[in-house]
């Protein structure tokens, strides 16, 4: 299973931030859906960067998804928050009491 590179267009936004527009976002969620043996439909995505010269600084994705599998269906909310080298980002209120996943993710054939 290969999983494309999102693609799409950057538009400048307020205090510095940059934010794609991803372009084939469709694509890139039907290639995951295969991968977890789910239908994958997308609610609402952001994403966006800071950058200071040629290094991203600071950024944050905000992605929201209907997941459906045989009898069941998930709505998932993922925040992934992005820093710069050597500069630590607090974790969200309330993740430490969130487990964590001891064995590793694999993709299963459909």
């Amino acid at each position: 299973m290969v999983v494309p590179d999102e693609t799409g267009a950057i538009v400048r936004g307020r205090r510095g931030r940059e934010f794609l527009e991803p372009g084939n976002l469709d694509e890139v969620l039907r290639a995951v859906g295969q991968c977890r043996g789910a239908t994958i439909e997308p609610r609402s995505t952001r994403q966006w960067i800071r950058r200071s010269g040629d290094a991203v600084i600071d950024g944050r994705i905000v992605s929201v998804v209907n997941e459906s599998y045989t009898f069941v269906s998930d709505h998932i909310r993922r925040v992934v928050r992005i820093a710069e080298r050597g500069r630590q980002v607090v974790p969200p209120r309330g993740s430490a009491r969130a487990p964590e996943c001891r064995e590793p993710i694999q993709c299963r054939a459909g």
